[in-house]
């Protein structure tokens, strides 16, 4: 069995419209906004982040509070309640042995036909660096941190970076950055 394998910036747009046309959200639909972002913060970096915080997340996080500091990873440590920490680490070591289970085949990848003529499977490969995103919305989703940035590590993936809209006060809260302290993230902003 022959598994295709992609890299977003190889491809010909008449690729990306094929390969976008298999999902069944119309991506397409969504990447003029998209785009508008990304030229944005292209243009003007840190400014167009400050600006979309404002806009999105009703937010005002100056230039240089983008990026968490150790001393609030220390004070989400320290101020999240025990009994949220203790149910994190034990849902974060559960998603741990999970992956490190997977690390473990001896196959780095398998197959297996779901039905006749339909193959599933997986191939495990570290990449050098990941961008996560963990939503917020009306609270908080530290499951997603933990799941993603634990997921990562145990890929071995060496450099992960962290994105996630700020509470109304500008910083980001405790319940996602403990996670991260967990999965030994260093860079959420």
């Amino acid at each position: 069995m022959n598994i295709n394998t992609w890299r977003y910036s190889q491809l010909t747009d008449e690729q990306r419209r094929i390969i976008f046309r298999r999902s069944e959200t119309d991506i397409e639909s969504l990447m003029h906004g998209v785009k508008e972002i990304t030229d944005d913060v292209r243009d003007r970096g840190d400014q167009a982040l400050i600006d979309f915080n404002k806009k999105f997340d009703n937010a005002d996080v100056p230039l240089d509070a983008i990026k968490v500091t150790p001393e609030e990873f220390e004070e989400a440590r320290k101020t999240l309640d025990d009994d949220v920490k203790r149910a994190i680490d034990i849902c974060a070591d559960n998603v741990r042995a999970h992956h490190e289970s997977q690390m473990k085949r001896v196959e780095k990848r398998w197959m297996e036909e779901v039905k006749p003529g339909i193959w599933a499977g997986e191939q495990i490969n570290a990449i050098p660096s990941v961008g996560i995103y963990v939503p917020r919305g009306k609270g908080a989703f530290p499951s997603v941190m933990f799941m993603t940035c634990v997921a990562a590590k145990v890929a071995g993936v060496p450099d992960i970076h962290v994105v996630m809209p700020p509470r109304p006060d500008g910083k980001a809260d405790d319940a996602s950055l403990y996670p991260a302290c967990v999965s030994g993230v260093k860079y959420v902003y």
